[in-house]
């Protein structure tokens, strides 16, 4: 997940892939000056992913609603980019460009 917000330096960078044997996840908060990753970022992500409800029918609308929520992002964003694979394979981007 990419969100970015206007000026320099203005974006969210969340990501989360436990695809196959090697998990891996960064969160790189430039808004906020937080970065992390590996094991910590595991456990920083892993609560508030498990709080997501979407599902692969939801809108895209839905879906920006609930991940903007979940991560405690504002809605003035100029970019959102989110890619998601759900349990049964299915690959599904979800984008909006405000600017």
């Amino acid at each position: 997940m990419e969100v970015d917000y206007t000026g320099n330096d203005n974006e969210y960078e969340a990501e989360y892939d436990t695809m196959g044997a090697q998990k891996e996840a960064s969160i790189e908060d430039k808004l906020n000056k937080h970065e992390v990753y590996g094991d910590e970022a595991m456990k920083e992500l892993t609560p508030i992913l498990e709080k997501l409800t979407f599902a692969k029918d939801s809108s895209e609308e839905e879906v920006i609603q609930e991940v903007t929520k979940a991560f405690n992002l504002k809605d003035d964003y100029q970019e959102f980019d989110l890619e998601v694979v759900f349990e049964d394979g299915t690959k599904k981007e979800y984008k909006v460009n405000n600017k």
